[in-house]
């Protein structure tokens, strides 16, 4: 009987190899922008009915490291495009090698049935010239009291999967179940990735393969969407580390909830209004987000911090309850409770969380204020672009979250107002003095929650300044004060020079701050001892 064993990420780079892996195999880091890639590789199927997919699999996956590929499983988003003529475009065919190409097939008879060898991907060899990488079928071979996977003799390199009545597609290369990866044995076959295409040679498999695949049609029903006729409202929102604009929708006592993140709007997730209270279930469908292939749900968690080790767990709970409090005209969650945009439904696999949430709808008299002024939070120079990274508050003098659409702000270098010109900005179509908040592109400007990184296309001499604008519904214009620091132009190289850390912080990529991150991908920005700072990208395990 086979057993299964589900590895964590942190447990698969601890776990023991499954048989021998040849040594110096590719870094299978490839680059689909360059005009040189093979155009035998699919990277766009035909048009025809694209199918999501609930994909299962085993398999094995390299990690680079001496101790060879690992045993993997675990359940994805996946697709496949069936054509008209037959014709069958599988995405990632290899589920753990996740590259978003396509292999063909064709359907006849309750079977797809892929020929091979096909071509995948590809990466640049040490010299620069291109390697491609292919879809193969491999057999375990014995070879000097080793085994190793190696591509089939051509008339039995394709493999097939099997297509039932309820539209359910399994892989079919003739595994039986009477192995055990755990103890060292291993499935006669699996569909890999190989680095050439000749049968029966040790060097070719990179390490990446499946055993099994089963593709369960995604039923998900209609995603949650507010009727015709709700009433379209802007509540404030905020968390200990956030704050921003949402848009309300409210049809009767249903109140529907969109755009805690840029990243996320256009998906709602919906509450009931009952009792002073609005409870949100959890394992609400949101919807399919194409772009990424990714199925959205909001799911509710209770967060908790490890004494050990001060890193945060999000356990699954029914839902999520907010409170009002009249004094504050706020709904605030009880404690720990935690809003997740998660990609799966059966577990916490988030994109977005948001611990302790508060919503309330804003008086408008508050609105009348000044934006908080802006702070300078790091400055580093290069012979061509200057970096300089502001922090710009969406907030006022009065306490009000203001909308980001109705802001703007100027900078200033060297005491002069600056233009952003389209021939060294292809953000922007026109001279712009005013940039509008929300303006962003990654290439000249990026961001982070309140954070704008501007990549300056000059030098700078002395001074950097900023000042921010709001402009109410009546057209009224609130500034903050210009702020202008002074600036030391001494470039990236001299950025370590003996100074010391003083604090971090850590941000999502929403720009959400959390004091004790959970596993994932992070901005960390650190301020040193000499009044700098730095904030770069990190990965949290």
């Amino acid at each position: 009987m086979k057993k299964l064993v589900l590895f964590t990420a942190i447990q698969l780079l601890a776990a023991t190899a499954v048989m021998a892996q040849p040594p110096g195999k590719p870094g299978l880091t490839s680059d689909q922008g360059n005009n040189e890639r093979p155009p035998e590789i699919i990277y766009k199927a035909p048009e025809g009915n694209t199918i999501y997919y609930k994909e299962a699999y085993e398999g094995f996956m390299y990690f680079g490291d001496a101790s060879g590929p690992k045993h993997v499983q675990d359940t994805l988003t996946n697709k496949i495009v069936w054509c008209s003529n037959n014709e069958v475009y599988i995405n990632n065919p290899v589920a753990a090698y996740n590259i978003n190409t396509f292999a063909k097939g064709t359907y006849a008879d309750g079977k797809i049935k892929v020929e091979l060898p096909q071509c995948i991907d590809y990466y640049y060899d040490h010299d620069g010239t291109i390697r491609k990488l292919y879809l193969n079928k491999l057999e375990e071979v014995e070879q000097d009291g080793e085994k190793h996977y190696m591509i089939c003799y051509p008339e039995d390199n394709y493999i097939e999967y099997n297509v039932d009545d309820t539209g359910k597609v399994t892989l079919d290369i003739g595994n039986t179940g009477d192995y055990d990866v755990t103890n060292g044995e291993n499935p006669p076959y699996i569909v890999g990735v190989t680095d050439g295409n000749e049968p029966h040679t040790i060097q070719a498999w990179t390490g990446y393969g499946d055993t099994h695949q089963t593709w369960n049609v995604f039923d998900n029903g209609d995603p949650v969407t507010p009727p015709d006729g709700a009433v379209m409202q802007e509540w404030a929102f905020k968390t200990p580390d956030q704050k921003s604009i949402i848009k309300v929708a409210v049809d009767g006592n249903d109140i529907y909830i969109e755009g805690l993140a840029s990243y996320i709007n256009g998906y709602w997730f919906k509450g009931t209004m009952e009792d002073g209270k609005i409870t949100f279930p959890t394992k609400q469908y949101m919807g399919l987000r194409s772009d990424f292939d990714m199925f959205l749900y909001f799911m509710a968690a209770k967060v908790f911090t490890e004494e050990t080790s001060q890193w945060k767990h999000y356990e699954p709970i029914d839902k999520v309850t907010l409170v009002y409090d009249p004094e504050t005209g706020m709904y605030t969650a009880q404690e720990d409770e935690t809003f997740i945009i998660s990609t799966s439904n059966e577990e916490i696999s988030a994109i977005y969380f948001a611990e302790n949430p508060s919503i309330w709808k804003q008086n408008q008299e508050i609105f009348k204020g000044k934006p908080l002024n802006p702070s300078l939070e790091d400055y580093k120079s290069n012979p061509n672009v200057s970096t300089i990274v502001w922090n710009i508050p969406n907030e006022n003098e009065n306490g009000a979250i203001l909308p980001g659409r109705n802001m703007y702000y100027n900078l200033y270098v060297d005491g002069e107002l600056y233009t952003f010109t389209p021939e060294k900005y292809t953000l922007f179509t026109e001279p712009t003095t005013d940039v509008p908040y929300e303006a962003v592109n990654y290439y000249d400007i990026d961001f982070f929650g309140t954070v704008r990184v501007i990549y300056l296309k000059q030098s700078v001499n002395e001074t950097v300044g900023l000042q921010s604008f709001y402009v109410d519904e009546d057209g009224i214009k609130y500034a903050s004060d210009l702020i202008t620091e002074k600036i030391l132009d001494t470039g990236v190289s001299n950025i370590e020079g003996g100074k010391q850390a003083v604090s971090t912080e850590y941000f999502n990529l929403s720009g959400v701050k959390t004091t004790r991150p959970a596993a994932g991908m992070y901005i960390m920005k650190t301020k040193y001892n000499d009044g700098t700072s730095s904030v770069k990208k990190v990965l949290v395990k």
